[in-house]
Formats: structure tokens, C-alpha cells, sequence
């Protein structure tokens, strides 16, 4: 009976260190598993490291951790590390650093004794004991360095956990690459994105340029005939003085009513005032004309310019942009013959300026095949579910070669110094990035059409 009682004692207390072992594991685990989670949330490199190191203290204790990396067969290099006092220094490949690469964990009681630290001056006071755990990948093999202030701190205990947690520390490595990878393909898309940005606004402004002696012949016609009719009226202005002072005078003159009326008979055409009456009314109209053209030209000017991100409705009045692009590129269109068919109150899914854009590189293009000369046709409709608008033209049009390669950056069919290169890539980019999509078809000798497919606003 007493037997049985020791031996069932012996099983409860296996249980309860067999529990405590479990309960042990289980809050490394949970610790582990944290860390992980926190090391992918980091949302930046140097975060990323600081957290990795983080992950590795809860599994070995250290002062300072860095991690080797080969650079041949003899050297090693510190890429990082949690003290920047470490920061690309070179170690030398010495036994110990040798068995390490092989994969064998390894703790060195006192650093003062290995080869590899004699050559090291920096914190010659602060390390005195040194653990090394092996990192696998697919290229190599480095080292992460864990090191404490006391003589003998690492023991065959430490081993034992590096061997245990080695697969958990080479899969953390290579999470932190993975999201190495990631953040760098995102700072990649970030950085695309502004040069693109920058690229348009650029391309924008340059376009604005060259259209900028146009658009001042397009207001100066206005303004002209505006500035006439005032010059006109002011040179009238002391006539009609004069003539309001006769007219006072005689009105509180003496005279009878016979010889007033004779009088003013007399001052009407003295100082012009039938002239003058009958001319008010066409020089009102066309001053109001006047200032009508410039508003509507300054309007499509600020269209053209309004950066996407402005347009809170985010959506294209397609009638509406192809009157304004047209305004601001009238003076490159005088001697062409426009055609449209177009359809009313056509809404597209984008913003007003970037299409501005579009259209305006567009026109000048075809203005541009058509040495100044030619028709152009513009149509938009309904096709199935989408807003199609064409943009045709009777100019020199271009090779398959050239049609293939349209759209890439920097290809021109211009001669060199008359284009960038960057127009019709913008307009690729600029369609694409409202849902939708341009194509073309070209022949040489018979002109180039654009296909513009834009989601309509429903």
C-alpha cells in the first residue's frame, strides 16, 4: 500500500512539473507570437529591426545583439545592430565563427579568448561573454551575435534554447525580409506615384507654355475691340459734357419755349448726339461680348490647370471639357475645320482638369499632324456601358511601328527638341486612372483616330 502511495505521489508531482513545463512553453509561445505580430506591423525598416531585436531578448537576454553577415570566405560584416557603435565593422572568419556558419550554436564564456575579438577595440569593457546562434536562408548562412556585460553568462542552458527556437529565429528572419520586400515595393509605388504626379503637373505647365501666345492672341482679340469701344466712349465724354452744360443754359435761359426748342435743334448735331445714340446701344453689346470671350477663355484656362485631387465631384461633364480644351488651343485649330457630333449631358467617372489634359494634348497632336491644315472630327456617345469619345484627324498619321509604341515614355515621332515624349504617356495615365482606357489606329498618309472609353456616371 505504501508503495503504491510513493509511486502515485511520483506521478502527481510528474503531472505538475510536466503542467508547469507546458505553462512555461505555452507563455513562450505567447510571447513569440506577439512579437511576430508586432515585427509585421512594422511600418518602417528601422522599426522593423528594433522590433526584431525586441523579439530576440525574449528569448535570449543581452546587452548588445548585432547580426554577421559574409562577405567572403574569411570576413564577416555587421549589418545591424542595436548599438550603432557596431555598425559595419569587420570580423574575421575564426574557428568558433567557422562552427557557427556550419549551424551549431555556440556560447563563449569569455571573449577576451577568441581570435575574432582581438581585432575589435570598440566596447572592449562592456562584452565579456558572447552567444551565436547560426541564421539560415537560401544564400547563406549569418550569424546573430547576443552579448552581455558578464564573464560566463552564457551557458549550455542558452544553447539548448538557441537549438530550440532556431527554426522560430530563421522564420522571423525571413518574415522581416518578406517585409523588407514589402515596404520596399510600397516606397517603390509611393515614389512612382509622385514622380507620375510630378511628371503630369510638369508636362501640364509645359503644354500651358506653349500655348501661352495663343491664349494671349485669343484674349488681346477681345479686350482689342473692348478697349476701342471705351476709348471711343471717352473721347465722346467731354462732348456729351458740353453739350449737358449748353442744354442746362438754355433750358434756365429767358428765351420762350420756341426759342429753346430752336436752340437744343441747333446743339443736337453740334456736338454729335444722334451718332452717339444710335452707336451706345452695338458698342454696350459688344463690350459685354468682349468680357464674356475673356471669362470664358480664363475659366478654361483654370479647368485646364485644376489639379484632380481639387475636383471634389470627381466627375467629367464630357461636353463641357471639350469646349474648354478647345478654347485654350484655339489659336493651333484657326485653319482647321472641326466637326463635331457630339451628345449632351455625357457624365464620366474622373476630374475635369486631368481630362482637360487629354483632350488639349490631343488636339494638339492632331493640329500638329495636320501642319495647321486639315479637319477634325470629335464625337462622343453612349456604346453599350460605356462613354466613348473620338478624336479624329486627316493628318500624316503614323507608322504600325510607331502605333505599337505610342503610349511608352519618352517616345516621340516628333524631331528631336520638339516634344517630350511624355504627352500621350499622360494621357494613358490619366484615362487609366479614371476606370478607363485610350487606343489607336493610324495610317500613314491617312490620318490618326484616338479612342477615349471612359465609365459613365450613373
Amino acid at each position: 500500500m505504501s508503495h503504491e502511495k510513493e509511486s502515485l505521489l511520483e506521478n502527481l508531482n510528474l503531472i505538475y512539473r510536466l503542467k508547469e513545463q507546458a505553462e512555461s512553453l505555452r507563455k513562450e509561445s505567447d510571447i513569440l507570437l506577439h512579437g511576430m505580430r508586432d515585427i509585421l506591423e512594422a511600418s518602417s525598416r528601422d522599426e522593423l529591426y528594433r522590433k526584431m531585436f525586441g523579439m530576440f531578448g525574449k528569448i535570449i537576454p543581452y546587452r548588445y545583439c548585432f547580426i554577421l553577415v559574409p562577405s567572403d570566405s574569411t570576413t564577416l560584416i555587421c549589418t545591424h545592430t542595436t548599438d550603432m557603435r557596431f555598425a559595419e565593422t569587420e570580423w574575421q572568419m575564426d574557428p568558433v565563427l567557422a562552427s557557427v556558419i556550419q549551424g551549431q550554436p555556440s556560447a563563449v564564456f569569455n571573449v577576451g579568448i577568441q581570435p575574432a575579438w582581438q581585432n575589435i577595440d570598440i566596447l572592449e569593457n562592456d562584452t565579456k561573454s558572447v552567444m551565436y546562434c547560426p541564421l539560415k536562408d537560401d544564400e547563406h548562412t549569418s550569424i546573430v551575435v547576443f552579448c552581455s556585460t558578464d564573464i560566463g553568462f552564457y551557458t549550455q542552458e542558452h544553447v539548448n534554447i538557441a537549438n530550440r527556437y532556431g527554426d522560430f529565429i530563421e522564420q522571423t528572419i525571413l518574415s522581416v525580409k518578406a517585409k523588407l520586400e514589402a515596404l520596399a515595393t510600397q516606397r517603390l509605388r509611393e515614389e512612382k506615384a509622385l514622380v507620375e504626379r510630378s511628371m503630369i503637373q510638369s508636362e501640364r505647365m509645359a503644354s500651358l507654355g506653349l500655348l501661352a501666345a495663343g491664349v494671349a492672341h485669343e484674349i488681346n482679340n477681345p479686350i482689342g475691340y473692348v478697349k476701342s469701344n471705351v476709348d471711343y466712349l471717352s473721347n465722346h465724354a467731354p462732348k456729351l459734357k458740353g453739350f449737358f452744360s449748353q442744354l442746362h443754359c438754355i433750358l434756365n435761359a429767358d428765351d420762350n419755349a420756341d426759342e429753346k426748342l430752336h436752340s437744343i435743334e441747333k446743339l443736337i448735331p453740334y456736338y454729335q448726339c444722334d451718332e452717339l445714340i444710335e452707336e451706345y446701344s452695338d458698342l454696350c453689346e459688344e463690350m459685354v461680348d468682349g468680357v464674356e470671350r475673356v471669362k470664358d477663355i480664363v475659366q478654361s484656362l483654370q479647368s485646364f490647370v485644376r489639379r484632380g485631387e481639387d475636383n471634389q465631384e470627381r466627375v467629367i461633364d464630357i461636353d463641357q471639357c471639350i469646349k474648354d480644351s478647345l478654347r485654350v488651343v484655339n489659336s493651333k485649330l484657326e485653319d482647321i475645320h472641326i466637326h463635331f457630333n457630339t451628345e449632351k449631358n455625357l457624365h464620366a467617372k474622373g476630374s475635369s482638369g486631368p481630362f482637360n489634359q487629354v483632350l488639349v494634348n490631343l488636339f494638339v497632336n492632331a493640329a500638329y499632324a495636320m501642319s495647321g491644315t486639315g479637319e477634325l472630327s470629335i464625337t462622343s456617345e453612349c456604346v453599350d456601358e460605356d462613354i466613348c469619345i473620338t478624336i479624329s484627324d486627316n493628318g500624316c498619321g503614323m507608322s504600325t511601328e510607331s502605333v505599337a509604341r505610342i503610349f511608352e515614355p519618352f517616345y516621340t515621332t516628333k524631331p528631336q527638341g520638339e516634344g517630350t515624349g511624355l504627352g500621350l504617356y499622360i494621357c494613358y495615365s490619366l484615362v487609366e486612372s479614371f476606370g478607363g482606357r485610350i487606343e489607336v489606329t493610324s495610317s500613314e498618309g491617312v490620318g490618326t483616330t484616338f479612342y477615349i472609353w471612359l465609365k459613365p456616371v450613373k
